[in-house]
């Protein structure tokens, strides 16, 4: 989603405002709560409207949940300071959001994206997550190909990636009954954040649409990943912050690791069969990004696989040779593989190889000032359509 900048907006501040949001139930003070508000406004300001909106009743449930926690504990000075922080936090929010805020209500009467949306194709269920999104998980590179009709959505809609590493080592531990609590309770709000995601599966998104107030006003369902990839990341970083602590004694890790790599290896033999080989060549004889323009979904499953595969090897190598820096090792491979995964997707929905030369050309020759909206001409006169016949790649 990175030519989506309003929904990065909101993913890039969301750990900001769990940082603050849990630092003021642990230990309030008036620097966290001004840094709370501050971040709030940052992404009403910045982000999209939806989910903004879901943000804010995930937070509203997470203040229930602490709630109960402080009442349990009958920690009731605990509750009173959380509270007011929390409350200075709130007032920071509307009043350096009031800018936002009174402009949009007094806008609002001159636009119609601010009324209920239908539960249908074209409302409410537009953009919505399939199941065979679920298929990036594992192999990000499949996502960069632009196939609506095999996604059944936009393919800057369906990317679930946290990592295949990072999957694995959570499903290590998850599997084993070795993961730490929060990991459970993470992934199982990621998993519901996935269903919610995908409305022509689940209820979920037809519940919030029919009962919640506002969730009747945005499209996407999709961007509920977006909070399950959040979910997802802490999830496997309880699991990986105990496995550094015992990564020179974690033989079973090792084990389960050799094991992933012999079912990949078998599933690369498989697809062996069923891509076009001469595909590969081509990385050879033309470069990747030419291999990438014509590479199928299966092509792109057997590379990334391929990749894995490496890094995976790599990890034992490293491990074998230097036991002792095992923790460093798999961190190392963790942000390889993270590159990587950018990579292989940048050319996708990120960057561009046309220049942006004759672009800015034509922008020069553009009035200097902010020209002044006409009262006679529609906005749709002077719309990047209209002023792409003289400005190519405007869109």
């Amino acid at each position: 989603n990175a030519q989506h900048i309003w929904w990065l907006v909101n993913a890039t501040w969301l750990p900001f405002a769990f940082l603050y949001f849990l630092r003021l139930h642990k230990n309030p003070g008036l620097t966290d709560a001004l840094k709370l508000g501050f971040i709030f406004f940052l992404m009403l300001s910045g982000g999209y409207p939806g989910l903004f909106i879901s943000t804010g009743y995930l937070f509203l449930l997470t203040f229930i949940v602490l709630i109960i926690t402080y009442i349990r504990g009958k920690n009731y000075a605990g509750l009173r300071k959380f509270v007011l922080y929390l409350a200075i936090a709130t007032a920071v929010f509307f009043m350096t959001s009031l800018v936002v805020l009174v402009s949009s209500f007094d806008f609002s009467g001159h636009i119609n994206r601010g009324t209920a949306l239908p539960y249908d194709k074209g409302g409410a269920l537009f953009g919505a997550l399939s199941p065979k999104a679920l298929l990036s998980l594992l192999f990000s590179y499949a996502a960069s190909i632009n196939d609506i009709e095999f996604w059944g959505s936009d393919f800057s809609m369906v990317n679930t990636c946290f990592g295949f590493l990072s999957l694995m080592i959570l499903m290590f531990f998850l599997v084993s009954g070795k993961a730490p609590l929060r990991s459970y309770y993470f992934s199982a709000i990621a998993i519901l954040f996935l269903m919610i995601a995908m409305p022509e599966v689940f209820p979920f998104r037809k519940w919030l649409y029919m009962y919640i107030p506002f969730m009747n006003l945005f499209r996407f369902s999709s961007l509920f990943r977006l909070f399950a990839i959040f979910f997802f990341i802490l999830a496997a970083g309880f699991s990986l912050e105990k496995l550094f602590y015992k990564m020179v004694s974690g033989k079973r890790f090792i084990q389960y690791s050799s094991l992933v790599g012999i079912s990949t290896a078998a599933f690369l033999v498989v697809m062996f069969f069923n891509v076009e080989r001469w595909m590969f060549r081509s990385l050879l004889t033309d470069g990747f990004r030419y291999f990438d323009t014509i590479a199928g979904l299966n092509e792109k499953v057997f590379f990334q696989g391929v990749i894995f595969l490496g890094l995976l090897c790599g990890f034992f190598i490293f491990l074998w040779r230097r036991a002792e820096w095992g923790s460093w090792i798999l961190a190392t491979v963790i942000l390889i593989e993270m590159i990587v995964s950018v990579q292989l997707n940048i050319t996708a929905t990120v960057v561009d190889p046309v220049s942006p030369k004759p672009i800015q050309k034509q922008l020069r020759k553009l009035p200097a000032d902010f020209p002044a909206p006409s009262l006679i001409h529609a906005m749709s006169q002077t719309n990047d359509t209209t002023m792409g016949k003289s400005m190519p790649y405007l869109w």
